[in-house]
């Protein structure tokens, strides 16, 4: 059986971003900002996987009364949610979540770089 797992993508910006996606390939949370390239990439989310028990889930709101949620921590926003809720109790439990599967994941040394065109998509 699969497991959620963290990925990197590059689109043609150059601009490497990663996301950590369910057994089932669906979007759970984003980099809150994109990096120069892969290696960066990686670095930033070492430091999240080391950082995760210092971390908290904050839920926010945006301007169109929808809820999402950060990792934080401290003032430092580590990830955010991948999509927006219409309550805040379920941005809240989809945060706590991923930072229970993202804790399973030790190692993140081996991930692949995938490229993909923005433009036809």
């Amino acid at each position: 059986m699969a497991a959620a797992r963290f990925q990197m993508f590059q689109a043609t910006t150059d601009r490497v971003d990663w996301r950590f996606l369910s057994a089932n390939n669906r979007s759970i949370a984003r980099s809150v900002h994109d990096f120069p390239d892969a290696y960066a990439c990686l670095n930033s989310l070492t430091e999240l996987i080391k950082g995760l028990d210092g971390a908290n889930v904050v839920t926010v709101r945006n301007g169109q009364g929808m809820w999402h949620w950060q990792l934080r921590a401290g003032a430092v926003a580590l990830a955010v949610s991948s999509r927006q809720y219409q309550r805040r109790i379920r941005a809240h439990a989809a945060g706590g979540g991923f930072l229970t599967l993202a804790k399973q994941v030790h190692d993140v040394t081996g991930l692949q770089l995938v490229s993909f065109d923005r433009a036809d998509t």
